[in-house]
């Protein structure tokens, strides 16, 4: 499943939790590898973390398709997620240094000490590179905060949730940025 080696993502069997990942305690298993990335696509945002048994996380939306300039993105993922960070309308998001901010930010805030989900809306692959880029360095980020949580004070569960485009798909891979490996997509699959 899903995770990396934090430093811009990958599918080498990162930790970060969801179904079967770990306990409220943030014991990591090795049941499915650290699935925390899911094709949320056909769900209403509030039902999906039952999906995938994160029932009663807190879940919060973001609208992938105006994603044009990489500081709004991260003052609107800051604000939607109640971390406190901003960053200049002008400021170089292009290093992974300043990534690397964003994901201390989301630590700082203890954002990781509780059950969560971020729903990303509208999201398309490939279609616009930029758009991909900035998917890729979220999921990053997202994924270090969490590594970053789980080696300090441990960590507790979370989920990303891709919701396609109208008439889109999500792929099985989001494409890593900067060296970092893909982003494994995970299928909701419905109990019959």
């Amino acid at each position: 499943a899903g995770g990396g080696d934090g430093d811009g993502g990958g599918s080498g069997g990162g930790d970060a939790p969801a179904e079967g990942a770990a306990d409220a305690d943030g014991d990591a298993s090795t049941e499915d590898g650290g699935a925390w990335l899911y094709d949320g696509t056909g769900y209403e945002p509030a039902d999906l973390p039952g999906k995938i048994e994160l029932e009663g996380a807190s879940v919060f939306e973001v609208d992938a398709s105006s994603w044009m300039s990489p500081p709004k993105v991260v003052n609107e993922l800051c604000v939607k997620i109640g971390v406190a960070y901003k960053v200049g309308a002008f400021d170089a998001m292009d290093s992974d240094a300043a990534w690397e901010k964003v994901s201390d930010a989301i630590v700082k805030s203890g954002k990781m000490l509780k059950p969560w989900a971020l729903c990303i809306n509208n999201v398309t692959v490939g279609e616009n590179a930029l758009r991909t880029a900035l998917l890729a360095k979220v999921l990053a980020a997202l994924e270090r905060a969490w590594t970053k949580a789980e080696e300090a004070t441990g960590a507790n569960s979370f989920a990303v949730f891709l919701r396609a485009f109208a008439g889109r798909r999500i792929p099985d891979e989001i494409p890593g940025v900067g060296g970092g490996g893909n982003f494994e997509v995970e299928r909701i699959i419905e109990e019959a």
